[in-house]
């Protein structure tokens, strides 16, 4: 990878939102952007932003079908890269579970 790939990468990973979407696709395999809508309940024309940016990092590929549009995560998506996106959704889900965990001590010690 380039080092301009790389920082678009990078750029594509430091976002909330652009990380929940990732963590979607990478469950589900491929989802068209009504079923990311609802899922994340953001609208249509956020999810279409987000979808574009990692679309330009090369971080997700769409496939048209008539009105409908699929994303997946790229498969041909070099190692190095893959790495990254596994490594930030696992930090997201330490920080996920600390924070449940925090709620759940929070609960019983009121």
């Amino acid at each position: 990878m380039r080092l301009d790939d790389t920082v678009d990468v990078l750029k594509a990973l430091s976002d909330a939102t652009r990380l929940r979407l990732l963590a979607l696709l990478d469950a589900q395999g491929t989802l068209c952007v009504c079923e990311l809508e609802a899922r994340l309940a953001v609208p249509q024309y956020s999810v279409s932003h987000h979808l574009g940016i990692l679309r330009k990092a090369g971080l997700v590929q769409p496939k048209r079908d008539g009105a409908r549009v699929d994303y997946t995560v790229d498969p041909a998506l070099p190692p190095p890269a893959r790495r990254l996106v596994e490594a930030a959704l696992a930090l997201c889900d330490d920080a996920a579970e600390q924070g449940k965990e925090r709620a759940r001590r929070a609960q019983g010690a009121a």
